[in-house]
């Protein structure tokens, strides 16, 4: 239901006058005596401190006064609109639904420590999740199938918008029976650098040709022209997490979320080039798209999580 509320009859009548480009003709629109309107529109521009229109024109002009009226006059009644919208949907915000997009990988490890916490500051809210690639994400939120997504992006587009959360680190994971982590580990609990050279044995598990992690490792691997032995291409980092634990290679995987999973402690980790790659992650969404307050409630959760994912 959308609701639809002038700022003022002062507007109705000014804007009649405008439209009509003569008191005479927006006085009959109206209904109203032409006197009657032509002293009202007398008394506005008394209040307001100027005179709106040039009467010497036919048809009736804006006066620059007039026009900076017009411009507040549909800005305010826009936002009188808009404000209204506003508490009628909070007024009926049962059976509200949330479109929100994620990798697989991301609702692994995020959806069942934060909405919890969601749930219990919004119960009324239900959660309509769509589980994609980064690409396809990007014409959900163009299409508005979704409200936003959280993805790694610092897209640029002139509709889309992208709220940055933080920067995250590309890691190399292994098993800590790898050689790397016996001779690069100390005591400290830095993550080390790897070289490439210490993995011309090993076999790759890597991410299908298509999404933006995929890209970044190949860049890095062109950079150093290394040809890595790929062993098998999956699009579910959780897949590649779980092979690498079952001793059948190594993997390339954004830092978030690594020390929410299960048994992490079994894995090494190892940051790549100097300085380390990195990639920024942001809420992505249509630009102007009006944000609801249980819209931003969920923002800020999702963001506070993220950085708490963060090794």
């Amino acid at each position: 239901m959308v609701i639809s509320m002038n700022y003022s009859k002062a507007d109705d009548y000014f804007l009649a006058v405008l439209e009509e480009g003569s008191i005479s003709k927006a006085a009959s629109r109206l209904m109203l005596s032409q006197p009657y309107l032509s002293q009202y529109i007398k008394r506005l521009e008394k209040r307001v401190g100027a005179q709106l229109f040039d009467r010497s024109k036919s048809p009736i002009m804006l006066t620059p006064a007039g026009q900076r009226f017009y411009e507040y006059t549909i800005s305010l009644s826009n936002l009188s609109t808009q404000l209204h919208n506003d508490i009628y949907a909070l007024n009926n915000i049962k059976d509200t639904r949330l479109a929100i997009g994620l990798t697989n990988y991301r609702a692994f490890y995020l959806l069942p420590y934060f909405l919890p916490s969601y749930h219990e500051c919004h119960p009324e809210i239900m959660i309509d999740l769509i589980e994609e690639l980064h690409a396809n994400l990007f014409h959900l939120i163009r299409d508005e199938t979704l409200d936003f997504c959280l993805m790694n992006s610092n897209y640029v587009a002139p509709d889309i918008t992208c709220r940055p959360v933080c920067s995250e680190r590309i890691l190399l994971v292994t098993l800590k029976s790898h050689i790397a982590y016996k001779e690069l580990y100390g005591d400290g609990d830095a993550i080390p650098m790897i070289d490439l050279s210490l993995l011309k044995n090993d076999r790759f598990i890597l991410l299908q040709p298509g999404t933006d992690l995929y890209t970044t490792t190949l860049t890095y691997f062109e950079k150093y022209r290394f040809s890595p032995t790929v062993y098998l291409r999956t699009i579910n980092v959780c897949t590649a997490i779980e092979l690498v634990l079952r001793g059948l290679g190594v993997t390339l995987i954004p830092e978030s979320g690594l020390k929410m999973l299960p048994r992490n402690n079994e894995l090494a980790l190892f940051t790549i080039d100097d300085p380390p790659i990195t990639w920024p992650m942001s809420i992505t969404y249509k630009k102007d798209k009006l944000l609801k307050p249980y819209m931003e409630d969920f923002m800020d959760l999702f963001s506070s999580m993220i950085l708490e994912s963060l090794i």
